[in-house]
């Protein structure tokens, strides 16, 4: 794809985007998704990506922050290692 030189991310029109949106979700062997549900799959795997800022994402979604991470299905193993890197003493509350 060319950069468009406007405010659009990229540069072409809807008819050939949804050609060849669906000529790649065929090579790709997927299931026939709308470009809309694809959004949700795509901000998730940039955000899980480690050197993908935010910012980025917002753009490439053209969302603000707070629409990005609405977008966003992280699952729990990365929250999981974090909390698993705690000490035990670490882990102890005083309610427990």
């Amino acid at each position: 794809m060319e950069q468009s030189n406007t405010d659009k991310f990229i540069r072409i029109n809807e008819m050939n985007f949804y050609a060849k949106y669906y000529e790649t979700l065929e090579m790709a062997k997927t299931k026939r998704r709308t470009p809309y549900a694809c959004r949700h799959s795509t901000a998730t795997a940039l955000a899980l990506h480690p050197d993908i800022p935010p910012a980025v994402i917002s753009r490439i979604l053209r969302h603000s922050a707070q629409m990005t991470e609405h977008y966003t299905h992280p699952d729990n193993t990365e929250a999981l290692k974090a909390v698993n890197k705690l000490k035990p003493e670490e882990q102890k509350s005083d309610g427990a």
